[in-house]
């Protein structure tokens, strides 16, 4: 799979990723939760690495935290979010609401659980 740097950090990432916005927003034990595991043995398979998801996804970032803390796949994978702010000064909340997140869900994947 192709891949491109990331301009910050020289990291390649894959050009292709999943998104969780539906099929990862579902809930424990159902038929659709069984089958993700299926989905991040896919995409790692197929040489993908991002997952991205959001705190507006409903269940999606817990259920992903779950994934990747069962799995030894956590070092392969980079994880995507979402930051939603508004008023003025929505680059100084941007940037904290960035860095509660990587505070919690870094070493943590399932935080959101």
């Amino acid at each position: 799979m192709p891949h491109r740097l990331i301009p910050s950090s020289g990291e390649p990432l894959a050009v292709i990723g999943c998104g969780t916005y539906r099929g990862f927003d579902v809930a424990p034990q159902s038929e659709g939760y069984r089958r993700l595991p299926g989905v991040l043995d896919a995409l790692l398979a197929a040489g993908g690495s991002m997952l991205d998801s959001s705190p507006m996804y409903g269940r999606a970032e817990a259920a992903v935290g779950a994934l990747l803390s069962a799995t030894p796949a956590r070092s392969k994978v980079f994880l995507a979010t979402k930051v939603w702010t508004r008023g003025t000064r929505r680059r100084d909340r941007a940037d904290a609401a960035v860095a509660g997140a990587v505070r919690d869900r870094a070493d943590r994947p399932d935080a959101g659980a």
